[in-house]
């Protein structure tokens, strides 16, 4: 997009955005026209220009003088970009650039400058050549591209393609200059300081009072306006505002409402990202709820990413277009985390038929709350509205997945996700715990069978259903997952707090053998060992005491580690 290209103009005001009459256009210095014998223009001299090369025209220019004429200078045709460097006739260290070139090339064809075939043999013909200055006669068709886009002519195609301004045909000398085309061309120059105050109202009149199409020599600083955008388009220069923003014509209302709609989604947004920063803050400063307070540590340090979702303004359009008619459009996934800078999406723009979904998450329903993957929670705004306590039960919740050091086996997935509920979301808090119940030929307690019931009748984890209802015809003796979903009748987990510090411990824990513990010496002590030591050290004096009590902690450490740094490990683990 060109607005992305360069440095931005810099004018204060649009009344200086027209040269007045004696000015030299932009892009071409002060002093290039030329005197030109009878019967050659200017036009004519830089075709031949193009084509015989300057030292044919100036020999020409100079029998056409004559003897007694003044000796003529050809002009070069260059034009300098953003990155200070030219392309186009000359010829030095800092010209035709390899890497310029290319950027030329794209731009002069975006702008319609440059048809499709000249361009695409000619890039590739640029594109395989060293890195370095090239001749000016390896580029022959971008030369004359320049001449092109000096010219008061904006194509549909470039307009479409550079401005994503849908024209019927093109304005300026020779196109067919439809009447909503030049107004809505006279918006965009007017908005970009092509047009000054007094020449847009003036020829806007003309405009308005013209039939279907508008002779373009009653609108002369409207044509001449369009060379200059042209050039600053070549040169780089970043558009003043959004397509759309300066219009008044009848394409405006459309484009003007969809900016404003896209503007407060992205400040609805930021709102989100500083309700839920908040969340987060309140919850590792409150010292009620130790297990909050460590899970807010994950997000703090950025050992797990929280993403705000919130919907484009175009949300039910492009979860249609995508193919989810039934859908919703959020942003911004998979960049833009909490405590990262804000990143938005991609406004689709008038005329363009596709959307950009870059940074854009499509659900196939809208009413998704959020979804957890590797390292990675997700907040819809919906689960936002619903507050801080229902934001904190759901970090709870899924960071007790990360936290748990589960396996990936239908059991295991039955078992975080039953820690998740009893130790994070608590929703079923209000069940006892002691009281007994038989269902499904099984013995359980109410608390046990209700987080159970909940996981087995639901489609979000139909593989417990699939795996339960697999044993059913099975003898008793030969239902494993039936009898291991029956014995966790407690939320056994080697992080019952999610604690950074206790997961730490329990991967240098596991990362140790009793190899490690043999080879450990005062003198040498092996890294493995070392690190066990440092994450030990490194528990307070709750985390201390959830590993000391820890089943899961008590089987694993006789596992890896023995003898002398089991005792150092153990007398650590009793401060």
């Amino acid at each position: 997009m060109i607005r992305d290209l360069g440095a931005p103009s810099k004018s204060p005001e649009r009344d200086k955005a027209v040269a007045s009459k004696g000015q030299a256009q932009e892009g071409r210095p002060a002093g290039e026209s030329l005197e030109t014998p009878a019967g050659l223009t200017s036009a004519s001299i830089a075709q031949l220009q193009r084509f015989a090369g300057n030292a044919a025209v100036s020999s020409l220019l100079t029998r056409a003088a004559g003897p007694a004429g003044p000796r003529p200078t050809v002009q070069r045709d260059d034009v300098t970009l953003a990155s200070g460097h030219t392309v186009g006739d000359s010829a030095g260290a800092s010209a035709n650039l390899r890497a310029d070139v290319l950027v030329a090339m794209d731009r002069l064809h975006q702008i319609g400058s440059m048809d499709d075939a000249p361009y695409s043999t000619e890039r590739a013909q640029v594109a395989a050549l060293p890195e370095g200055a090239l001749r000016p006669d390896q580029i022959p068709q971008t030369r004359a591209a320049l001449a092109r886009n000096r010219q008061a002519i904006l194509s549909a195609a470039g307009s479409q393609r550079a401005l994503h301004l849908p024209l019927s045909g093109g304005v300026g000398a020779g196109q067919s200059n439809d009447k909503t085309d030049v107004a809505a061309v006279q918006d965009l120059l007017h908005a970009e300081w092509f047009l000054t105050n007094e020449s847009y109202d003036r020829e806007r009149a003309v405009v308005n009072a013209a039939g279907a199409a508008v002779d373009p020599g009653a609108v002369p600083d409207t044509i001449a306006g369009i060379p200059r955008l042209k050039a600053g388009i070549l040169q780089g220069t970043p558009l003043h505002a959004p397509i759309g923003a300066g219009l008044s014509g009848p394409r405006a209302a459309q484009e003007q409402a969809d900016i404003t709609a896209y503007d407060a989604a992205k400040a609805q947004h930021d709102t989100n990202r500083t309700t839920l920063r908040t969340f987060v803050d309140d919850g590792f400063n409150q010292r009620h709820d130790r297990m909050l307070k460590n899970s807010t540590e994950w997000v703090r340090t950025n050992r797990i990413k929280i993403f705000p979702l919130t919907p484009t303004h175009d949300s039910a359009a492009r979860a249609v277009a995508a193919g989810k008619p039934a859908g919703a459009a959020y942003f911004s996934y998979p960049t833009g985390d909490l405590m990262s800078p804000a990143v938005y999406y991609t406004r689709r723009m008038m005329g363009e038929t596709a959307y950009d979904n870059t940074n854009v998450n499509l659900e196939d329903t809208t009413s998704v709350d959020g979804f957890q993957d590797a390292g990675v929670i997700a907040i819809m705004q919906s689960a936002i509205a619903r507050g801080r306590q229902y934001f904190w039960s759901v970090l709870r919740h899924e960071l007790q997945h990360a936290a748990d050091f589960h396996g990936a086996a239908d059991i295991d997935g039955y078992k975080t996700e039953f820690r998740a509920y009893w130790l994070g979301s608590r929703e079923y808090d209000a069940i006892s715990p002691t009281r007994l119940v038989h269902h499904k030929g099984w013995t359980w307690n109410a608390r046990q069978y209700a987080i159970f019931n909940n996981l087995y009748t639901s489609a979000d984890y139909a593989y417990v259903k699939t795996a339960w209802d697999a044993e059913d015809a099975l003898p008793r003796a030969g239902r494993n997952f039936q009898r291991a979903v029956v014995d966790f009748w407690r939320p056994v987990s080697v992080n019952p707090s999610n604690s950074l510090r206790v997961g730490d411990f329990y991967s240098k824990l596991t990362a140790t053998s009793h190899a490690d513990c043999d080879a450990d010496t005062r003198a040498t002590p092996n890294p493995n060992v070392a690190a066990l030591r440092v994450s030990a050290m490194a528990l307070d004096r709750n985390d201390r005491r959830d590993v000391w009590h820890n089943l899961e902690m008590a089987r694993a450490i006789p596992v890896h580690i023995k003898s002398r740094v089991r005792r150092e490990i153990s007398r650590i683990l009793s401060l």
